[in-house]
């Protein structure tokens, strides 16, 4: 997982652009809705209070709908919520008061989609669901009594890492720090992560640094070198990553994960 810092500024400790950004929001629960953690994939929870239609109305046969779902971001960092939402309708006309089941597939994938939430549609034939991926998640949304199931969404969940760093009498002593919450592993023990430092007009980027991370504390993980090089110039950034298989629990596949640790790589786009 490549994360890069903000440009370099002389005697100067600079925030990575991909600090991790936490969402806060308040817990909304539906009543009567019971869940337990699943899998990976735990925390979701109906965003909205929906009143099922009278036991004998219409609305409660069994009938064949469409079943829609989308993800409000596919890629965010571990801490962080998605908004998981759909409509479910027959005919072009909603759907209300339907029961709706919430599915998870978390990676390595293939292993089954296990319930992690349900409620029921709106008066609009809306759901919508709210909750934090632990790893990469395929969801899925199914209507029993409408015997109609969703496509599935891949939503990706990386760590988030913040990189610093300061030059000062031809020495560049940077520290990084990466976030893992949930349990989740982070690097493995020991896992050596490397530091590349961009140069201007160039396509490949050289390592200046080595070091092993450790554990921090119960969810952090980090670890600081020290290289001598020359005054970097403005516009120059630093990357930091660890070797990893291109695919993995956690974010998109990245061509630096299984280069990373080279003396020389490819220069990413700017951050």
């Amino acid at each position: 997982m490549p994360v890069a810092a903000s440009p370099m500024r002389d005697g100067e400790f600079v925030k990575a652009t991909s600090r991790r950004r936490v969402l806060t929001a308040s817990a909304l629960v539906t009543a009567g809705a019971v869940w337990a953690p699943i899998d990976t994939t735990a925390g979701f929870q109906p965003s909205q209070q929906l009143v099922a239609p009278p036991i004998g109305s219409p609305l409660t046969a069994a009938v064949s709908g469409r079943l829609t779902l989308r993800a409000s971001r596919r890629f965010m960092f571990l801490g962080e919520r998605v908004r998981l939402s759909g409509r479910l309708s027959r005919n072009a006309r909603p759907l209300a008061g339907r029961r709706v089941r919430l599915k998870a597939d978390p990676y390595p994938f293939g292993n089954g989609y296990r319930t992690v939430s349900a409620g029921r549609t709106g008066l609009d034939g809306r759901f919508s669901f709210r909750g934090p991926p632990k790893r990469n998640t395929r969801f899925s949304v199914t209507a029993p009594a409408s015997g109609v199931r969703s496509r599935s969404v891949l939503v990706y969940a990386d760590y988030s890492g913040r990189e610093r760093h300061r030059w000062r009498s031809g020495r560049l002593r940077m520290g990084f720090t990466i976030f893992a919450p949930f349990g989740t592993p982070g690097p493995p023990g020991g896992e050596r992560i490397h530091f590349y430092l961009t140069q201007l007009g160039q396509s490949t980027m050289p390592r200046v640094a080595s070091t092993h991370m450790r554990r921090i504390s119960g969810d952090r993980m980090g670890g600081r070198a020290v290289a001598r090089t020359r005054r970097p110039q403005r516009g120059e950034h630093v990357w930091v990553c660890w070797r990893e298989e291109t695919s993995d629990g956690f974010g998109p596949p990245n061509s630096l994960d299984a280069a990373c640790g080279d003396d020389t790589v490819p220069t990413p786009p700017p951050p």
